[in-house]
């Protein structure tokens, strides 16, 4: 397999979606799929399924992208509503995700591909997901280092009552998540502390969706069911 890669801090690197022409084995597992783009989120979360045979959107030859691994997670996803290019040596490279283009240059992003916040360490086609992964497709630099927010807000809370919400990150693909400050966070009294935790209070019951954003990483989302 050969997909391209661009050194980050700390010596993680952001895949770009290059899909390879090695198939490999796996299984139709249920999964998630999201895609940020450069302003805003282009797709939330959204259950995904795989496809059957192989996906040749882009030029790709038969066989090359079996539908049963991630290649087929992200094009039921997307609804097909992606391109790309073709190539013997890299397999299909993607380019345009929901309208959203990020083609390869020296300057500018590229679309860079993660698996439960950490850097996928395969192409689209001959990457394996297991149930209950969550695949995320956003825009990374081509200099420089660019990582997912991992979000966790309680599952219910009660209007006028505080909740903490708590943001982190993985520096590299191994060991636990890294306490993030200074995310910004919707309705949040103020932005993370050293701990990567700030309050928040919800004024109104109904569905609360939080939005954390922090400049150098991606954004990422929770929603919290709020009662009276």
């Amino acid at each position: 397999m050969k997909h391209r890669q661009f050194a980050a801090l700390g010596g993680v690197a952001a895949a770009v979606i290059l899909t390879s022409a090695v198939p490999a084995l796996g299984a139709g597992a249920p999964v998630t799929v999201r895609v940020e783009g450069a302003k805003r989120t282009l797709l939330p979360a959204t259950a995904a399924h795989a496809e059957s045979g192989s996906v040749t959107r882009a030029g790709a030859t038969p066989g090359a992208c079996p539908g049963k691994d991630a290649i087929g997670y992200f094009d039921s996803a997307t609804h097909h509503r992606w391109s790309g290019s073709f190539s013997s040596s890299f397999g299909v490279a993607v380019t345009k995700v929901l309208g959203e283009n990020h083609p390869f240059s020296s300057k500018g992003f590229f679309w860079g591909l993660w698996v439960n916040d950490k850097f996928a360490p395969a192409g689209l086609c001959s990457l394996k997901l297991k149930p209950g992964d969550e695949l995320l497709v956003a825009p990374a630099p081509e200099k420089g280092s660019v990582f997912p927010i991992v979000l966790k807000a309680p599952a219910r809370a009660k209007v006028g009552r505080p909740f903490i919400v708590k943001a982190s990150y993985f520096k590299t693909t191994k060991g636990p998540a890294k306490a993030l400050a200074g995310v910004k966070v919707t309705d949040g009294v103020k932005a993370t502390d050293s701990h990567g935790t700030t309050t928040v209070t919800a004024s109104k019951p109904g569905k609360l969706t939080i939005v954390a954003t922090a400049k150098g990483f991606i954004r990422n989302e929770a929603t919290v069911t709020v009662s009276k």
